[in-house]
């Protein structure tokens, strides 16, 4: 009885066909899981500027009642948002 060459060749190119596909699967599901953090981090940071622009507008609204003077705070309010975070 010989030895079958090209259906261990067969089986073998099978097999490592089988495998780069699991690889292939596994990297496309690493990256799913990537872009969706990155997506819900994004979201997360948003809403923190968002929540940051709102209370310098607000701050900036009761500087002017207070009777300051804040034209330059209205042009630029990054710059306000920037102050308070710091503080």
């Amino acid at each position: 009885m010989g030895f079958n060459f090209g259906g261990f060749m067969g089986g073998m190119a099978e097999g490592i066909h089988e495998g780069i596909e699991k690889e292939e699967e596994r990297i496309n599901m690493l990256a799913d899981k990537a872009f969706d953090q990155y997506t819900q981090d994004y979201r997360d940071n948003k809403a923190k500027r968002e929540a940051a622009r709102k209370a310098a507008e607000a701050y900036m609204f009761q500087l002017k009642d207070a009777g300051y003077d804040t034209s330059s705070l209205f042009d630029n309010p990054e710059k306000l948002v920037d102050y308070m975070e710091v503080r």
